[in-house]
């Protein structure tokens, strides 16, 4: 895993690791999470370092690790409100308006006090306050929510491919996947959305 954004200070201690792994018979699988998971994707960086480490070529990395222990935390609500404008621009594409959404799910969308359409909240996800997962029930939102959970395939399937796209653009020669983290019931990693923008799984579950 590379931490650094500023290549002087990440190259010359990569290129030394990429000599010590082919010595001792190792294979590397490379995170850099400030450039290259989707979410805040950098493929102006990510080519430097092809460029200055000549990692395209390298037959010691088999491949990247796109979003460390993506796991569920991209649905926490600490995320999920930085998304209200594209969920509210998703609901007026799908439906056509939010009243004609409210009408469909039998329920009103979440509002801010300023009358905002937010995210659903972490009830209505079936989220714990400490972020474990309880029992789905058939609750009223439950149409609701899973709009959203849509939106949210929709909105990091696209993430996804754009990223990995320009990555295999740039680096035609290794795989591309992630180590999943946690796996909870509401894990977006378990998506499809996400899963037919990689080339194999690396699922994790420590604490099973």
């Amino acid at each position: 895993r590379i931490e650094w954004n500023h290549l002087e200070r990440i190259v010359p201690q990569l290129r030394h690791v990429l000599l010590l792994c082919e010595r001792y018979g190792l294979k590397l699988c490379l995170s850099i999470p400030n450039w290259i998971c989707p979410l805040q994707y950098n493929g102006k960086e990510f080519r430097r370092l092809l460029k200055e480490s000549g990692l395209a070529e390298s037959p010691v990395l088999f491949g990247y690790d796109i979003a460390w222990e993506f796991g569920h935390r991209y649905l926490t609500l600490e995320f999920r409100h930085f998304w209200d404008e594209d969920w509210n621009k998703w609901i007026e594409e799908r439906y056509g308006s939010i009243e004609r959404a409210e009408a469909d799910w039998g329920f009103p969308a979440n509002r801010k006090a300023d009358g905002s359409i937010t995210c659903p909240n972490n009830q209505q996800f079936g989220i714990l306050e400490q972020g474990s997962p309880i029992h789905s029930q058939d609750e009223p939102w439950n149409a609701m929510v899973a709009a959203y959970r849509r939106f949210a395939d929709d909105r990091l399937s696209r993430l996804f491919n754009n990223a990995t796209s320009d990555m295999r653009e740039a680096d035609p020669n290794h795989l591309i996947s992630f180590r999943q983290g946690r796996l909870t019931q509401y894990d977006i990693s378990h998506s499809a959305a996400i899963y037919k923008n990689l080339d194999f799984l690396m699922p994790e579950g420590y604490h099973i």
